[in-house]
């Protein structure tokens, strides 16, 4: 748990909702980040001027494996210090806390509300749930729901890395459905099929929307377990993104049992998830596990003095990025 003071500098909205609260990241990988958080009664207690917030990065995952009592235990046994927000002496209210991957780890309110943020701050929500037992190197990195407004710097919506690659992903997909439509429609073979008709087809933003409907694809340059769902206008609603959510999770075998992690990259035009299995590097044996926005393009990595054996020509570890993607989500 982390005190901020000056809550008034750090409260994006007060009215959000009645029991959710966008606030600035006291610790933030880029300007603007901001934390969605559900509001603890007891926070505004300790001090008019002050928040609390509950920072699960620093402690090892509270997933609830198979036997809740006995993870309790093991909690309680390490004497983790963890103020307001757990009750040790009230289990319900712990179990509440304890992520489970057998299921959609969202509720229903944290969807609702993480989907009015990206579309009211317009930027990318983001999710890291730490593979189990593990621990997170940097504040507020891990288990919170983020949310990076959009652009940063030079790089607006538009031009994020990933959301080039999908886009150009989704055009291609539309292609070769128009494609199937004229072969078996008007039993037209694909040589013969005037390309410039098709690209009208996929340009029109009215006729392209009948072939939106798209099943998950990942993307070829992407070479690591992921899975990506497109969204327009009238399927990007609550009860269908946690079917995907579950479906995803499902497909890629993120459940209890394996013991793994996730991430989640979600805008209002689709959602990635890639399994979290390990860190990328053991810096003096402290784990450093990838953030979800390495996989949008935007990486930020701490300057690493090169040792054994990441040695390099020169004084600081060179990183790989296609590696530490690879890494991260593979045994």
């Amino acid at each position: 748990m982390v005190t901020v003071y000056n809550k008034e500098n750090y409260i994006v909205e007060n009215y959000f909702s009645k029991n959710y609260k966008i606030i600035l990241n006291p610790f933030p990988h880029f300007y603007g980040e901001s934390i969605l958080l559900h509001d603890h009664p007891d926070n505004n207690t300790f001090c008019e001027n002050s928040i609390e917030i509950p920072d699960f990065g620093r402690i090892p995952s509270l997933r609830q494996i198979k036997f809740p009592d006995e993870t309790l235990q093991i909690l309680a046994q390490e004497n983790i210090k963890i103020n307001f927000e757990f009750d040790y002496h009230n289990q319900s209210h712990i179990q509440n806390h304890l992520f489970n991957l057998d299921h959609v780890p969202l509720s229903s309110f944290d969807l609702n509300y993480m989907k009015k943020a990206i579309v009211n701050i317009e930027g990318i929500a983001t999710i890291k749930i730490l593979p189990y037992n593990n621990y997170d190197y940097k504040t507020f990195s891990s288990n919170l729901i983020k949310i990076i407004k959009l652009p940063l710097k030079d790089i607006g919506y538009e031009e994020l890395p990933i959301n080039i690659k999908i886009y150009q992903k989704i055009k291609n997909l539309k292609r070769a459905k128009i494609c199937e439509l004229y072969k078996t429609t008007l039993n037209i073979e694909e040589e013969e099929i005037e390309k410039a008709n098709v690209e009208n087809l996929v340009n029109h933003e009215e006729f392209s929307m009948y072939f939106d409907l798209l099943d998950y694809f990942t993307l070829e340059t992407y070479e690591f377990p992921h899975l990506i769902k497109y969204y327009n206008f009238h399927t990007f609603k609550d009860e269908i993104i946690r079917k995907d959510i579950q479906e995803m999770m499902d497909r890629l075998n993120i459940t209890n049992e394996n013991k793994k992690g996730l991430i989640i990259l979600f805008t209002k035009d689709y959602l990635f998830m890639a399994p979290l299995i390990k860190p990328y590097i053991l810096n003096k044996g402290v784990p450093l596990f990838a953030d979800p926005h390495f996989f949008a393009g935007l990486f930020t990595l701490p300057q690493i003095e090169a040792e054994w054996p990441y040695t390099t020509e020169g004084k600081y570890i060179k990183y790989d990025f296609e590696n530490i993607l690879k890494t991260s989500t593979t045994e």
